[in-house]
């Protein structure tokens, strides 16, 4: 059976979904007046086995698309996976 490459990405994000197989990603947040570390924000990314990682925005199109977001909205996601690191 083919499948077309939306039915393939939505194919993918749900497994995805369902694996919990997402990263979280923590970005600081500085105050621009003082340039003090404010706190962070955390940022759900997908990681695919070539090691290219999906942007929001793509994460977010697919998501949409598929009808999964909201499930992505409505889930209680909780970093169970090893924390990938800082963006800047």
């Amino acid at each position: 059976m083919r499948f077309t490459p939306q039915q393939e990405r939505e194919r993918e994000l749900r497994s995805v979904l369902d694996k919990h197989q997402f990263e979280f990603w923590y970005q600081p947040i500085f105050r621009l007046q003082n340039g003090r570390l404010e706190g962070f924000e955390s940022l759900l990314r997908r990681r695919h086995a070539d090691g290219s990682v999906d942007s929001f925005r793509d994460l977010l199109m697919a998501a949409e698309a598929s009808g999964l977001s909201i499930s992505l909205g409505a889930r209680p996601w909780t970093p169970s996976a090893p924390v990938a690191g800082l963006v800047s």
